[in-house]
């Protein structure tokens, strides 16, 4: 599986280039994104599109399919 890993410089959120936080990491069924410095990791996870989603961890820990809105 193919790991994807974006640099500093192709981050969007000023907060996400300050040190800090959890890395959130998206499964697809080809490969993988792996997001550091994610200060609201429900948040983010709630804002990414689910559609080829297998899974979403946060510091290793099973987040979504499990993870719901009204949580």
């Amino acid at each position: 599986m193919k790991t994807y890993v974006p640099t500093i410089e192709m981050r969007t959120s000023p907060l996400s280039k300050i040190p800090g936080g959890k890395t959130v990491t998206v499964h697809y069924e080809s490969h993988e994104i792996v997001y550091s410095n994610i200060k609201s990791p429900r948040s983010y996870i709630n804002r990414i599109p689910k559609e080829g989603v297998v899974r979403i961890e946060a510091d290793g820990q099973l987040i979504w399919p499990l993870l719901t809105k009204n949580k």
